[in-house]
């Protein structure tokens, strides 16, 4: 026994992978002693999971790359996109849905970072695809001089709230015509632009 060791206590040079301790241990049961690449493939872990973006309250439609998209003035009079998600090859029950959106030229966020936990009753599950509509990426400001014709990045990821995004995507779509109910645009602008 090492002196100071308690009785029973493991040393520790155990833990220490350069001690005889340690490489006395039973051998490892998956290692068939051959070298890695003489051990064949990897064991087939099925499609990679796979994140997309397209657009809809109620359903998913996809969109392309660059596609335009309305910007939309809601009842309450805030700016908003309506993004919808759809993931592939995850169980994505428990986990959370990641929405921002930023000028796609200088980077500067310009939504309201969406965060929502996806439960049974937000997703739509069909085999292994999983849609989530219904989702409102609301601007900062009501306010947002110059906003038709520009280039906006929606990223999206899926992944444990405080921990590792397991899949994303990156989207950039072009504002066109705004809906906006009928209002005089006065009543909204309130901020300095």
């Amino acid at each position: 026994m090492e002196p100071g060791a308690d009785a029973g206590s493991v040393p520790d040079a155990a833990f220490d992978a350069r001690s005889p301790e340690y490489s006395d241990a039973a051998p490892d049961p998956e290692d068939t002693g051959r070298p890695v690449e003489d051990q064949g493939p990897p064991p087939d872990l099925g499609p990679a999971p796979r994140l997309t973006i397209g657009w809809g309250l109620g359903e998913y439609r996809p969109i392309e790359d660059g596609a335009p998209v309305e910007l939309v003035r809601g009842p309450q009079l805030a700016l908003h996109l309506e993004p919808a998600i759809r993931i592939e090859n995850l169980d994505v029950v428990g986990l959370t849905l990641i929405l921002r959106g930023s000028d796609a030229t200088t980077g500067e966020p310009l939504t309201v970072p969406n965060n929502a936990r996806l439960t049974p009753a937000r997703v739509q599950i069909e085999g292994n695809r999983a849609t989530k509509v219904g989702n409102l990426l609301l601007f900062e400001s009501r306010c947002q001089p110059n906003i038709i014709d520009r280039r906006i990045r929606i990223e999206a990821g899926v992944g444990e709230l405080g921990g590792a995004v397991l899949v994303s995507h990156t989207l950039e779509v072009v504002l066109v015509d705004e809906v906006m109910p009928d209002v005089d645009p006065a009543a909204f602008c309130d901020e300095d632009p």
